[in-house]
């Protein structure tokens, strides 16, 4: 199983450099992927941020939250998640947090953009950690 981070789906929906390496991993049907639930909140909020700049249409931002909806992936109720997540609060955010108990918890990879996360959770769980291809 894949927990996939907010970092991840955004750069998916965005066309990150991530984004044809995280494409491929999530296509893998042996890996089924899973994430908190706060993953569609945390994901809209960005979206939100880039619609309000003008970085993308309100049309585009709709679409692109449709996009995450339609994943194939299995969202975990924040509320098995916190208690845990609560007691690493002084390594991770709460967001990063719920991420890292959910792959504790599933015994899965942690698949994220994020090499602060993944450097400080790397000695819980299994990390996965995209990089831009080199141009």
């Amino acid at each position: 199983m894949i927990v996939l981070d907010a970092s991840v789906a955004l750069d998916v929906l965005l066309g990150a450099p991530t984004a044809e390496h995280a494409m491929h991993r999530l296509a893998d049907e042996r890996e089924p992927l899973a994430a908190p639930d706060a993953l569609l909140v945390e994901v809209a909020r960005v979206l939100r941020r880039h619609a309000i700049a003008g970085r993308i249409s309100q049309r585009l931002g709709t679409e692109l939250l449709d996009d995450l909806l339609a994943l194939d992936v299995e969202c975990y109720p924040t509320e098995l998640l916190v208690q845990r997540a609560w007691t690493l609060r002084d390594n991770f955010t709460l967001d990063d947090a719920l991420y890292v108990t959910l792959a504790e918890l599933t015994d899965a990879t942690l698949l994220t953009t994020d090499a602060k996360l993944a450097a400080s959770a790397r000695r819980l769980v299994g990390i996965d950690v995209l990089v831009p291809e080199p141009a």
